[in-house]
C-alpha cells in the first residue's frame, strides 16, 4: 500500500492497523485501493482527527453531543455476547456524553441487492424496551414485508444493536450517524 491512499496528516499505521483488525479484508484484497472505497472514503475522512479529535468540525445535525474527546477509524461495537460477529462501524466519535457510530457508502448500495440476514440471536431480548423500532425493522426485513433497493437497512440495525449495547458499557449514549452518495451515474451508467 502507498502513501497516496491517503490524504496528509492520516496516521497510515494506525488506519492499516484498524483496517486489519475488522473483518472486510479492505487492504489485502485491494478494495481499500479501489476510487470508490467507502473504507477509504471514511479514513481519509475521519482518519485526521484521530490525532485531533478537538478540531473535527460539528457534523450535520450533531450540536447536541458535545465536543469530540476519541476518533477512531473501524470501531468494533460489541454485542452482548461473546464469539459470533460483531459490527464494526466506519468510524467513531467519543465525547463525554455520547457514542457516534458513522457508517459511511458510497456505490456500494448500487452493486447489488442485499438480502437481511438475521441469525436467531438477533431475537434475544438484550436491545432494551428503546429499541423496539429496529427490532421491529429487523423482523419486518427478515419477512420481507419491508425492501429497500439501494439501502442495507440489515446493517444498520445491526450497527444500532452494537452501538446500544456499546453505548450501555461505556456509559454514553449511542448514536448512528449514515454518510451516503446519492449519485445519478457511476462510471458511464445511469444510476
Amino acid at each position: 500500500m502507498t502513501g497516496s491512499l491517503y490524504l496528509p496528516g492520516v496516521p497510515e499505521d494506525y488506519v492499516r492497523e484498524r483496517l486489519e483488525k475488522a473483518g472486510g479484508h479492505e487492504i489485502r484484497s485491494g478494495k481499500f485501493a479501489n476510487p470508490e472505497s467507502s473504507a477509504a472514503l471514511a479514513a481519509n475522512a475521519f482518519g485526521w482527527f484521530v490525532l485531533r479529535p478537538n478540531q473535527l468540525p460539528t457534523l450535520p445535525g450533531m450540536d447536541y453531543i458535545g465536543p469530540p474527546q476519541k476518533v477512531e477509524i473501524e470501531y468494533c461495537a460489541r454485542f452482548p455476547w461473546a464469539g459470533g460477529r460483531h459490527p464494526w462501524l466506519d468510524a467513531a466519535i467519543i465525547t463525554k456524553t455520547h457514542l457516534v457510530g458513522i457508517e459511511s457508502k458510497r456505490f456500494e448500495p448500487f452493486r447489488d441487492v442485499k438480502n437481511p440476514n438475521f441469525s436467531s440471536a438477533y431475537e434475544r431480548p438484550v436491545w432494551g424496551d428503546r429499541m423496539e423500532r429496529y427490532s421491529a425493522l429487523r423482523d419486518a426485513l427478515r419477512s420481507g414485508v419491508v425492501r429497500y433497493r439501494h439501502l442495507d437497512a440489515a446493517q444498520l440495525v445491526k450497527h444500532a444493536y452494537g452501538l446500544v449495547t456499546e453505548g450501555r458499557r461505556l456509559g454514553l449514549k449511542p448514536c448512528l450517524y449514515y454518510i451516503y452518495a446519492e449519485p445519478t451515474v457511476r462510471g458511464t451508467v445511469a444510476i
